[in-house]
């Protein structure tokens, strides 16, 4: 038997016993922090969830305004990216892929039928452009916050 591969199966056996029991430590730990520290976790729960609204609210109104005017960047911080997604039936597509001898594409992989028909000047009959708006909001607000002159 190889000793050295002897000696690092013990020390991976050790270092994965000691990797159980500190998890297994902080765990009981963790567990008995959050029933002493709840309104925390409550406070932190709740803040989550209004974040998560207010987010949502915005990316909205960040939406209605560019449909308004057009403007994809409404104050700093805050942005649309256009762009478009392919509209198509899987079957049609399939047929357009026998009828052209695209027999890779018999299998529709929609990443890759979407890479071909983007470098297409003219798509299949079938296919169809929708645009699409994704709102973007910066992560740090700060810097938006202390232009607007207000802070939180």
């Amino acid at each position: 038997m190889n000793e050295a591969l002897k000696n690092l199966v013990l020390e991976l056996h050790t270092a994965r016993t000691q990797l159980e029991a500190a998890s297994t430590e902080r765990e009981r730990r963790y567990e008995l922090w959050a029933l002493q520290n709840r309104e925390v976790l409550e406070m932190e729960n709740a803040a989550r969830a209004q974040v998560k609204d207010i987010d949502a609210l915005l990316r909205s109104a960040i939406v209605m305004d560019f449909d308004l005017t057009g403007d994809k960047a409404p104050m700093p911080g805050l942005g649309v990216r256009v762009g478009h997604r392919l509209l198509y039936d899987e079957a049609e597509a399939i047929r357009w892929a026998l009828d052209g001898e695209h027999y890779d594409l018999l299998q529709i992989r929609v990443d890759e039928f979407d890479a071909i028909c983007e470098k297409m000047e003219e798509l299949p009959h079938f296919v169809s452009k929708e645009p699409t708006v994704v709102p973007t909001i910066a992560k740090d607000l700060h810097k938006v916050v202390d232009l607007m002159g207000g802070g939180a």
